[in-house]
């Protein structure tokens, strides 16, 4: 299966990279979807401070998030540094990708860490002061749902709740993160 999913992303690079020559040779370069402005908020260096938990036993988050413009502004990356800790000896580290799908008319962000778990969870966008982003999730092997909300407490605060639900394991997190 992974081979399949290897070999769709393949394809799809030469594919998306012959239409990228093809626009290029016609003067018509594609530009970055307008609705990713929405996320601007998003720039900037965050210290996030709460609680993770997982199967009910919760333990303290501290981490930093880093997010620019990347790819000529087509991509919001971020980078997530969790602090060392008895219970996470090594740490929690993290690259968030945020695009807009202006077929599907949703936000996608795609998540990858240093213990080989990956997500894929989309967005409609900010309903007020709410961001609700559901997906799915790849850890240890099996597949998870995933949910995240991002709460905006103003220009420069965020809250951030969300739940990782598989076969036998429940992830749990709440974050307050300011610039």
């Amino acid at each position: 299966m992974r081979i399949v999913r290897v070999i769709g992303v393949l394809a799809g690079m030469l594919v998306g990279g012959t239409a990228l020559a093809q626009e290029a040779a016609s003067g018509m370069m594609p530009k970055p979807a307008a609705e990713l402005q929405q996320l601007k908020g998003l720039i900037g260096n965050w210290k996030c401070d709460g609680k993770m938990g997982m199967n009910g036993h919760e333990m303290s988050a501290k981490s930093t998030y880093k997010v620019a413009w990347e790819l000529d502004n087509f991509w919001l990356v971020a980078h997530l540094e969790g602090a060392k800790s008895k219970e996470m000896p090594t740490g929690f580290r993290g690259v968030d990708y945020y695009n807009y799908e202006p077929a599907a008319k949703q936000f996608v962000m795609m998540s990858f860490d240093n213990a080989g778990g990956w997500s894929m969870m989309t967005s409609k966008g900010w309903d007020g002061d709410k961001m609700a982003w559901v997906g799915r999730a790849e850890m240890m092997g099996a597949e998870f749902e995933s949910k995240l909300t991002v709460t905006r407490k103003g220009e420069n605060e965020h809250e951030i709740t969300g739940t990782t639900i598989g076969p036998g394991m429940t992830e749990t997190v709440t974050l307050s993160c300011k610039k």
